[in-house]
């Protein structure tokens, strides 16, 4: 899109639009409070992405999970991969002393819920075709997940 203004307006209503659909965040300022909110990140346009990308990014999931499952329960791996982190990062060092206090207490449960999110992006190569590159896997932050419906109508 090439007008700047027409632009500038449909960014703004996208914005409305955001916001009457609940793709919404608490601030930074008021973290704690459910008084003050903003829309949370959007793309203006949708993305189009190649079905053989996505089914790629789909199919590989499964795998993904299942690592990312298998290193959850390996207490020594994890403490062995992660001993340079705990030492310099309070929240990792707080999850991992959870950890360990459940292995030491024993679990209450036999049900595990993983809820992961992979990021990825397109690669456009010099060809014109496009591939897809996994920028992380994330454990702990995959709550924006349930704002997508909202994106949908967003983009509509």
């Amino acid at each position: 899109m090439k007008d700047a203004a027409k632009l500038e307006n449909l960014a703004r209503d996208a914005k409305d639009a955001a916001v009457l659909n609940g793709v919404l965040m608490r601030t930074k300022e008021a973290s704690n409070s459910a008084e003050l909110l903003t829309y949370a990140p959007f793309t203006l346009f949708p993305t189009p992405v190649p079905k053989a990308v996505f089914r790629q990014a789909v199919d590989v999931q499964i795998h993904y999970n299942s690592l990312v499952d298998k290193i959850s329960q390996s207490s020594d791996f994890l403490e062995e991969a992660l001993a340079s982190t705990i030492e310099v990062d309070e929240f990792t060092s707080r999850l991992f002393k959870i950890h360990k206090q459940i292995l030491e207490e024993g679990r209450s449960q036999s049900v595990v819920l993983g809820l992961n999110r992979s990021d990825y992006m397109l690669d456009q190569r010099d060809d014109g075709s496009s591939a897809l590159k996994q920028i992380e896997i994330n454990t702990i932050s995959a709550s924006f997940g349930g704002l997508s419906a909202g994106v949908v109508n967003v983009h509509k």
